[in-house]
């Protein structure tokens, strides 16, 4: 006795090319699609790990047109003036740690300066303990609240350790008050939450000035995004007018939390869910025209079945039982190919996401697959059920009707090819587009040499390398610089506090003055970036000095205080004059800060690659010598044929060897964090472009199988017109005709189309700013080329068609 199952296997098993064709394009379009939908899930959906996340929001401040952070005195103006929000806490965003000593190698700890209420704000309680005491806020009093990893591999997770006094940075007073959940990070990957001490000098919270924190925040119940940030507009107008010194051209900034985490990511899943949309129409027209040429041979046993007494609805199931078989198997293929690519994705791109977010397929994506491909499956199998069984009931065992039903199938599939070709043209375009806007950025002018360059930090302690002792830090530099350069494998080696593509690069600005400016014009004041770098990071980084000189061994802390300025910063400072030997100070000198003189112009340096109001940021350099730093990166220049990558562990044996407490962190080639920059473009280049190749192949086989279709139902047509005199040029012209009528309208449709993404492309990223008539001239050309291959072999066997054999036939 057959089952409910047995006869549509059955089925299946006569024409199993056409059922794994099937399956493999809808295996392809479902899978891509549940790739984009977890993205989209794991990157934008999931929730933050706080309570009540849609609440918080992070505040900051635009000044001069350039976000950045705020004063601890305009958060508390915030608290004071206003009513928007139930908690302020604030933060200063990482850019160092802490060194922690212990039986094994020395370990650099990442570290957060925060405010006694930043876990209360975030609704995220120590698992372990509690936070520090409100008092450590304004006091010289350090305490700590440890990450759970950090209090497992250091204190071994022993409670009874709770309160210890940890030494950091060789300083014997951290006390140990709380631990995290295991699952808790914040701004991202941190092992250290040290209190924020508020003094005069660290953070300060009388000086308007000082903006080197930012705020999270809670928003009040019932309050509005847009009423928030209505007010906040207004308080940076009062600020502005009570305190213009200070305040004027400065505004303060309200933006949610999980926009700060998801960034631009919604702009690049915009464009894949746009590209897996229309591969996934592009497939179930294909599987929709092969479900009906799978049902067609069937006519016959269907109006046999209408005949004694089957229903249209009984008809239309057995034929959308196919489908939904084939749809069920091509689900599972494509959630096994996403789960694929999702684990390979990492190793291909270089991902930046916070700790708690990863690429998993949860329940929801099988629940999204399984929902997508029945939907498919209706979707693909409605119109040929529908077609088929209208004329099995009609009278299927009849054979008069077929010219006209014929016909009538050759235009659909016209009409559905031409679908077909537009989707493939407009996502051709867009990948041409992503994939030349993409090389654009890696071919970027970054104003240095990336290539063979390795890169680590040092964070020299600061109760053991005290600024009142400069010579003790600047004897550690010197001793590691000529380590590093008597390396066989290196070709120079140099220090800088201020690296590309490191973690808060373009963050902090000074305001300086030209001499002879007047210093109660906070217009003449020019925000600039400050650099202190070795005479040699010029050389080893490969970053011009078009005017003047590079620094050299006279620039000592008994000489002269000499700068060097960036391009840009000299335009700012002296625009139409020459820089070099003019003579800036700080806006707001300390007593002991020096008129520096100008000794040189280097080019522009991109911090950044994508975010245009950093990637030229003005620079001012200082000399090594001239400043003592305490927080800088090391970079070498590794020789020819060398992988920067294999001297890690020789120079953190060359650093423990001048330092046997001195831990490097932060290791990794300039090239690396480069690509790091750039993993949202790469990521959406690379998929999009998968897809596009993959709707190509669907749109050039549905093309193929359309014209090959055609001569079969036409053999007897065209075994007429050549009885009639056609030769073979003339039957390969008309199969020709017939394929460029439908890529004629393909290419228009599709052009327009194609146009408006475009369009819409470069306004949603400005580095794809390209002029799109040569992207789709080029597309459509290579569109049209394939289109004609495609056409050959139908045209070939048309051509080739007998004529006593095709009038013979019915």
């Amino acid at each position: 006795m057959p089952t409910a199952l047995s006869l549509p296997l059955r089925r299946l098993r006569r024409d199993p090319l056409s059922a794994w064709l099937v399956v493999a394009i809808l295996g392809l379009t479902l899978g891509a699609a549940a790739l984009v939908f977890t993205l989209v899930e794991v990157l934008l959906l999931d929730p933050l790990p706080f309570y009540e996340p849609e609440r918080l929001v992070r505040l900051g401040a635009v000044d001069g047109g350039v976000a950045g952070e705020l004063s601890m005195r305009e958060l508390q103006d915030i608290s004071e003036r206003t009513e928007l929000f139930s908690g302020i806490a604030a933060y200063r965003p990482p850019r160092g740690g802490y060194t922690m000593g212990g039986s094994g190698a020395p370990l650099q700890a990442s570290a957060v300066l925060v405010t006694h209420n930043l876990f209360s704000v975030l609704g995220v309680a120590p698992s372990i303990g509690t936070s520090f005491p409100r008092s450590y806020d304004l006091e010289r009093s350090f305490g700590i609240v440890m990450s759970h990893r950090l209090f497992h591999s250091q204190l071994g997770g022993d409670q009874d350790r709770l309160d210890d006094v940890l030494t950091l940075d060789g300083a014997p007073n951290y006390q140990v008050f709380g631990v995290m959940p295991a699952q808790f990070d914040f701004p991202r990957r941190t092992e250290l939450y040290r209190s924020i001490y508020i003094s005069e000098r660290n953070p300060n919270l009388e000086d308007r000035t000082a903006r080197v924190a930012l705020g999270v925040a809670r928003l009040a119940p019932g309050l509005t995004l847009e009423t928030a940030r209505s007010r906040l507009l207004s308080l940076s107008q009062q600020l502005a007018s009570d305190f213009p010194e200070s305040n004027r051209g400065v505004e303060l900034t309200l933006t949610p939390l999980d926009e700060v985490y998801a960034g631009d990511l919604a702009s690049y899943l915009w464009i894949l869910g746009i590209g897996v949309g229309a591969l996934l129409v592009i497939g179930c027209i294909v599987s929709s025209n092969l479900l009906q040429a799978r049902a067609l041979p069937r006519e016959k046993e269907l109006a046999v079945r209408a005949a004694l007494g089957a229903s249209s609805r009984q008809l239309r199931g057995q034929i959308l039982l196919d489908g939904v078989i084939l749809c069920g198997a091509g689900a599972v293929i494509g959630l096994g190919l996403a789960q694929v690519i999702m684990k390979i994705l990492p190793a291909l791109i270089r991902l930046d996401l916070p700790s708690w977010q990863h690429l998993e397929m949860g329940a929801s994506t099988l629940l999204f697959g399984l929902g997508l491909a029945l939907a498919t499956a209706v979707v693909s199998g409605a119109g040929p059920a529908w077609r088929v069984s209208r004329r099995a009931m009609a009278g299927g065992l009849r054979q008069g009707g077929r010219a006209s039903s014929g016909l009538r199938q050759r235009r659909l599939g016209r009409m559905l090819v031409t679908v077909q070709a537009a989707l493939a043209f407009v996502l051709l375009a867009a990948t041409s587009m992503l994939v030349l806007g993409f090389l654009d950025l890696v071919r970027t002018d970054l104003g240095f040499e990336p290539q063979r360059v390795l890169s680590f930090k040092v964070n020299l302690p600061w109760f053991l390398y005290s600024r009142r002792e400069p010579e003790k830090l600047d004897n550690f530099h010197r001793e590691v610089q000529a380590a590093l350069e008597a390396l066989p494998s290196t070709t120079g080696a140099a220090l800088t506090s201020d690296l590309p593509f490191t973690e808060g690069a373009g963050s902090w600005l000074e305001p300086y003055l030209a001499e002879g400016a007047r210093p109660d014009d906070p217009e003449e004041q020019v925000r600039l970036r400050h650099a202190t770098v070795s005479p040699e990071l010029f050389d080893v980084l490969g970053i011009s000095v078009t005017t003047g000189r590079a620094f050299d061994g006279d620039d000592r802390v008994d000489g002269r205080a000499v700068a060097i300025l960036s391009q840009s910063a000299a335009r700012l400072l002296w625009p139409g004059e020459s820089a070099v030997g003019k003579r800036l100070r700080l806006a707001q000198p300390e007593d002991d800060d020096p008129w520096l003189t100008v000794v040189g112009v280097a080019g522009n340096v991109r911090r950044v690659v994508t975010a245009s109001a950093w990637q030229d940021a003005p620079v001012i350099y200082r000399p090594s010598a001239q400043t003592h730093p305490s927080n800088v990166h090391y970079v070498l220049r590794v020789a020819a044929g060398v992988d920067p990558g294999t001297l890690r562990r020789q120079v953190e044996q060359l650093v423990l060897g001048v330092d046997p407490l001195q831990p490097i962190w932060d290791v990794e080639t300039m090239e690396h964090r480069f690509e790091t920059q750039l993993w949202r473009e790469q990521a959406v280049t690379w998929l999009v472009s998968v897809f596009a190749f993959a709707a190509l192949l669907i749109a050039t086989g549905g093309l193929y199988a359309l014209l090959a279709q055609s001569v079969r139902q036409r053999r007897h047509e065209i075994g007429v017109r050549k009885a009639l005199g056609a030769d073979a040029i003339a039957i390969f012209r008309l199969i020709l005709a017939e394929a460029g009528r439908i890529m004629a309208l393909a290419l228009m449709f599709g052009g327009l189309a194609a146009f408006a993404t475009l369009r819409w492309l470069a306004h949603l990223m400005p580095f794809l700013d390209r002029p799109s008539t040569l992207v789709l001239a080029g597309t459509a050309g290579g569109l049209a080329a394939i289109a004609f291959v495609a056409t050959l072999s139908p045209a070939f066997r048309a051509a080739t068609v007998a004529p006593t054999a095709a009038l013979r036939e019915p």
